[in-house]
């Protein structure tokens, strides 16, 4: 464009309806008496700035594209990789590595491409972000007045926090970035919704209280690969675990990650086969794998998943842990790992590994 051109960028506000703001052609226009972007000029904006209107540190010139024929990526050139080993390996989340071995293409196209709507939505994503904040900071606040775990016999006091912090955060929602997630509601209908989604977490909360004895949270949202990516199956990981209880009467420990819901597809199935079918679901068991050398101490008794929507006791808990793991009778016999855990969770890296 010469004389004139039009920046829309089409949003919604509050109510619901279609707002349109001016706010990009004023960075637009700022942003035009940068160096770089003069040097560039203006039809190679983004080229020149980046999205964030900064240099770019590595461009890829594409060939023409002929009809019929495809072209070898090289996935180094695309993913982000860190040196192991002498080599250099790339770096996945845990639940990167669970969608891959369950479909390459899908990974590719959820995690790389990362398809974003323009609007903001009300979905299961911001339900369960928003749930595993209001666990995490639930859990902090036990551990700053020196309470190790919910139980029967302060479940009613732990009820009443949980209640005041929920209430609290969502208050909140409005006021945090989107792009860092959130749960707002713009309608009776969602209300309703987080309404349910409230007395869900508290029943929830209710069966934590009776689930594994004696075990206690250690941690919450615990950083894997913060000083480094870490070794699992031939790639680095990184990401964060949503919790880890600790036995310290038995020295042992379990990975917890939340789920809206936990089917039969999350459960171990190992069966009496001697070496174990890759399960659908190991973005626990990678956890709980690479934390193994963190709590050296300790032997790892399990890699679970608690839903905070169950509707039944039997299907709030799943995933892999042994038998001597007491669970409180709420895991399926299909979640019991006959051999031993940590043994198993060689097994999954090295048939991970495999299809990696």
């Amino acid at each position: 464009a010469r004389h004139r051109f039009t920046c829309v960028l089409c949003q919604r506000d509050g109510t619901g309806e279609e707002t349109y703001p001016a706010f990009m052609l004023g960075e637009y226009e700022e942003h035009l008496t940068d160096p770089v972007v003069v040097e560039r000029g203006e039809d190679a904006l983004v080229a020149g700035c980046g999205h964030t209107f900064e240099p770019v540190a590595f461009r890829k010139e594409w060939p023409p594209v002929t009809r019929g024929e495809l072209r070898e990526l090289h996935l180094d050139d695309f993913l982000p990789t860190a040196e192991a080993g002498g080599r250099r390996c790339l770096v996945m989340s845990p639940s990167a590595v669970e969608s891959y071995l369950a479909c390459p293409y899908r990974w590719f196209i959820e995690k790389r491409v990362a398809p974003n709507g323009i609007d903001e939505g009300f979905d299961a994503l911001g339900k369960g972000s928003f749930i595993h904040q209001v666990f995490a900071r639930f859990y902090d606040d036990l551990t700053a007045r020196g309470v190790a775990r919910v139980t029967p016999e302060n479940l009613g006091e732990a009820e009443g926090a949980f209640g005041e912090l929920f209430d609290r955060l969502l208050a909140e929602q409005p006021l945090r970035n989107s792009e860092d997630g959130r749960l707002v509601t713009t309608s009776k209908a969602e209300a309703v919704e987080v309404g349910r989604l409230r007395g869900a977490a508290l029943e929830c909360l209710r069966r934590q209280a009776h689930f594994a004895p004696g075990y206690e949270v250690c941690g919450h949202e615990i950083a894997i690969g913060d000083d480094g990516p870490v070794p699992f199956g031939g790639v680095l990981v990184r990401g964060r675990t949503d919790r880890v209880d600790v036995d310290r009467a038995n020295n042992r420990f379990v990975v917890i990650d939340y789920k809206g819901s936990v089917g039969s597809r999350y459960a171990a199935a190992v069966g009496d086969d001697e070496v174990p079918a890759l399960p659908r679901k190991i973005q626990a068991a990678v956890y709980a794998q690479v934390l193994r050398t963190r709590f050296q101490n300790l032997h790892c008794a399990g890699a679970l998943y608690l839903s905070y929507s169950a509707k039944s006791r039997a299907g709030f808990a799943a995933g892999g842990a042994d038998d001597t793991f007491d669970d409180n009778g709420f895991l399926a016999a299909k979640s019991r790992v006959p051999l031993n855990f940590e043994a198993y969770l060689d097994a999954v890296e090295q048939q991970a590994a495999a299809a990696l």
